[in-house]
């Protein structure tokens, strides 16, 4: 497969053979990442994460190296690896192409629209802030975009002559998410692998097996290996014992007739978790009476499509796919809901307990947060967090009360309020 790109604006010519990698942004810890290579007269752009507060202050650093960029790589469909990608298409010059997978670029597409409406819901509800991009913007992004399968190499040419070639590798952690190899007029090699999971889970295969396959290559060793070092939270390394306290906590809030909060990301590690949900509401019958809720505004969509990317998920699926057609995604046990009015349709008459999965993960804005302030007062309830905490997130406050008996937490939440009366009759004059 070959590929086309604009050349370097005449100020940014580079004739020469050097390699400069760069720092945008991403160095500190959670911090959204975002990186600038450049291999002789290549100029890629590697990430271009964002953050919920969407503060364009973060992206400052973007501008005055986004009309060299040539073409763009993207890793994992999450907000820290492409959440300001609208904001960069729309600065980015015309026919600049941007990289990644089919399940990125798809489960990217939906985490901003997620975000999109969460922003749009405190908006309309009273909160400070809009959102800095409009789904139009979202969709002329998108179409930016070339897909690759991983293992495919691409060669990127430049007015006719090849000069480069990138190839994805699965990273493990996300469905779709990948590593890139870098290979410049085949002499130099760059690899580079962020946020990547060496271990295989449920339905993905983990990054080891890449890895390996490119240490045997004696022919071609990178001469730089880009990764990352952020810390581990100091938890047990025992995967099933975490699994189990965690199912121990969320089936015995049930039981005591509390609910559950789990708050995820959009897409990613949300997968994971519902996985470990159905497979144990399915072996135990006396669980089968409690709802488990997928509660985001793109809920339906990213479970349906998930459904539907059997081929990058681990061999051990796509073989047990190809001799039954069981979908691990058929999930029984979870039921999709896009608004609170859904919620409450599945909980029933009686407000059953529920689990319920939602965004944000830092429950800085959407159905987590509001969530939140329906339930931390009941001590019945549990709050369980499972993914990263952002610095300064709601989530993070929440963690550091952990081991306090009784503690207050005072945060505020959008309200959407039926205007009727004088009330309405005067804003209408």
């Amino acid at each position: 497969v070959s590929a086309q790109v604009p050349p370097p604006p005449p100020a940014a010519s580079d004739t020469g053979e050097g390699l400069t990698f760069r720092v945008l942004y991403g160095v500190l810890e959670h911090e959204p990442l975002c990186y600038l290579l450049k291999v002789g007269e290549a100029t890629l752009l590697l990430d271009c994460g964002w953050d919920v507060q969407l503060d364009e202050a973060l992206l400052e650093p973007l501008l005055p190296v986004l009309p060299q960029v040539q073409l763009v790589l993207l890793s994992f469909p999450d907000l820290s690896h492409m959440g300001a990608l609208p904001w960069v298409a729309k600065h980015l010059r015309p026919g600049v192409p941007i990289y990644t997978t089919q399940p990125v670029f798809k489960m990217a597409q939906m985490v901003l629209y997620d975000l999109y409406l969460n922003k749009c819901m405190d908006t309309a509800s009273g909160a400070a802030g809009c959102p800095a991009f409009t789904l139009d913007e979202v969709d002329a992004a998108m179409a930016r975009f070339q897909l690759l399968k991983f293992s495919q190499p691409l060669e990127v040419r430049q007015q006719g002559r090849f000069y480069l070639s990138v190839t994805p590798y699965p990273a493990g952690r996300i469905l779709g998410g990948c590593f890139w190899r870098v290979n410049y007029k085949k002499m130099e090699e760059i690899v580079y692998a962020v946020d990547f999971n060496l271990k295989s889970e449920r339905h993905l295969t983990g990054a080891v097996e890449a890895f390996n396959a490119l240490s045997a290559d004696k022919e071609q060793r990178p001469c730089l290996f880009i990764t990352d070092a952020r810390p581990s939270p100091n938890l047990s390394t025992d995967e099933r014992k975490v699994e189990t306290e965690f199912l121990a906590a969320a089936t015995g809030t049930l039981r005591k007739g509390g609910h559950v909060l789990i708050p995820v990301e959009t897409s990613g590690r949300a997968q994971e978790l519902l996985l470990a949900l159905n497979g144990h509401w399915r072996s135990d019958r006396l669980l089968w009476g409690y709802k488990i809720v997928l509660l985001h505004h793109m809920a339906r969509n990213v479970l349906h499509f998930t459904k539907s990317m059997v081929e990058y998920m681990h061999p051990e699926v796509i073989r047990d796919f190809d001799r039954s057609l069981r979908n691990p995604f058929s999930l029984k046990h979870v039921v999709p809901a896009q608004s609170m009015l859904e919620l409450e349709a599945a909980m029933g008459e009686y407000r059953n307990p529920v689990v319920v999965l939602a965004s944000d993960e830092g429950m800085d804005t959407g159905f987590s947060r509001a969530l939140a302030t329906r339930w931390a007062s009941g001590p019945e309830n549990a709050l369980l967090l499972c993914g990263h905490l952002r610095k300064g997130s709601l989530a993070e406050s929440f963690w550091k009360l952990r081991h306090l008996p009784k503690a207050a937490l005072s945060f505020s939440v959008p309200v959407i309020e039926r205007i009727v009366g004088e009330e309405l009759a005067g804003l209408r004059e």
